[in-house]
């Protein structure tokens, strides 16, 4: 998994993001110079600095999550389509903007994790899986696009896939998660052709399945399952056969951002 770093948020600053209206914190840089309009402004010292520290440890850009869940419907408040951030005011405002994340602050634990960008991988080939009693039930490409290189080598994608996942993945599960939890593994096939960990966790009610339905994972039948067009499947992937525009229509129950 890509490298990242963690900070457990205050009461304060759940509230501050619950709160209505969008008014940034006020700089570290002001330190004790602070204009009389400013002294109202929030502002949450440690949580700042721990934030401007690890974007420079982590290579100087990152995205962000709150526990699990991404803030990716904010990221039109940065201009770009992957939601990477490099100043602290960026992750402020996409926390501050997201309705994605309300559902996670009302936790007893809400954590920040900061993750490092590596701007080599192409969204196009991030997957998802779904794994339950340690078993790989359902792969798919992460991004509902027809990807030609899927079609021509699905067998190939597929035991990437499987394969480094059975070696990095499965073995711990049993550890660290329950029977009968459905887990959501996302991975990345980068230009080398090596596998990564983007992020790992138990399906919610907001989890996006993307090709299958929860009740295919839940039940273990997406494997026998009869698919139509535009979509085909090997053993463990489904894909996309065909140019469409309608992969959102395929399962309208999976209506939901991916995380």
């Amino acid at each position: 998994m890509y490298q990242r770093k963690r900070y457990l948020l205050t009461n304060e600053f759940i509230d501050y993001l619950n709160a209505d209206g969008i008014i940034l914190p006020r700089s570290l840089s002001d330190g004790d110079c602070v204009d009389e309009d400013d002294e109202d402004l929030p502002f949450f010292p440690e949580l700042q600095q721990w934030i401007e520290e690890a974007i420079y440890d982590l290579g100087g850009i990152v995205v962000c999550k709150v526990n699990n869940k991404s803030p990716i419907d904010a990221r039109w408040t940065l201009g770009n389509s992957v939601g990477q951030c490099s100043e602290v005011n960026e992750i402020v405002l996409m926390l501050k903007s997201s309705d994605r994340i309300q559902c996670e602050l009302t936790k007893s634990t809400v954590e920040l994790s900061l993750i490092c960008f590596d701007d080599s991988v192409n969204p196009m080939f991030e997957f998802r899986a779904f794994i339950k009693n340690e078993v790989i039930c359902g792969v798919c490409p992460k991004y509902q696009s027809f990807i030609e290189d899927i079609v021509r080598r699905p067998l190939y994608y597929q035991d990437l896939i499987v394969q480094y996942l059975e070696v990095n993945v499965l073995d711990r599960l049993s550890s660290i998660c329950p029977e009968e939890t459905t887990i959501v593994c996302d991975v990345v096939i980068k230009p080398d052709e090596s596998c990564r960990l983007l992020d790992i966790s138990s399906a919610e009610s907001s989890t996006n399945f993307l090709y299958f339905t929860r009740d295919e994972i839940d039940h273990h039948n997406s494997v026998c399952a009869t698919v139509e067009r535009p979509l085909k499947q090997t053993e463990k992937l489904r894909y996309l056969s065909e140019h469409c525009n309608i992969s959102f229509e395929i399962y309208p129950m999976n209506d939901k951002p991916v995380q």
